[in-house]
């Protein structure tokens, strides 16, 4: 089945992390509503965070990766990861998962057949984009 949603996931020196990172995005991919991959994009993590990437990326087919071989800072990964993605829609959740990836629902079930980007960064953009789009269908009124 083809892919609808690439979710990009910057990581720099997350080693520690990254097994809750799978366990957690796995789970919400039995459960998302259009088929979604991972992008995990390294950026030159200095500890074994590439290591756990490639084991992560050779025992589930869901995720994959790109790989910086110095620190570029959280911009370029990110900018590597859109540019990379093949998908009609794009996000990214940070490697900390101080947003749970069930946002990504909240957007997707506003979204239909409208051509957007999805990019939830947080809570203070989940709360802009509920905005935004409890805006835009008064407009559409």
């Amino acid at each position: 089945m083809k892919k609808v949603l690439t979710i990009i996931v910057p990581v720099f020196n997350e080693e520690e992390n990254l097994l809750r990172v799978e366990r957690e995005i796995s789970d919400y991919l039995e459960v998302c509503p259009v088929p979604a991959g991972v992008l995990l994009v390294n950026d030159g993590s200095r500890d074994e965070s590439q290591k756990v990437i490639t084991d992560i990326c050779e025992r589930n087919p869901n995720f994959s990766f790109i790989s910086f071989e110095e620190n570029r800072g959280l911009s370029a990964a990110l900018k590597a990861g859109f540019d990379h993605a093949d998908t009609e829609l794009v996000g990214y959740i940070d490697s900390d998962l101080q947003t749970t990836p069930l946002d990504f629902d909240l957007l997707l079930e506003r979204l239909g057949k409208r051509r957007l980007k999805l990019t939830p960064a947080g809570e203070k953009f989940l709360a802009f984009a509920r905005s935004v789009l409890e805006q835009w269908d008064r407009l559409r009124e």
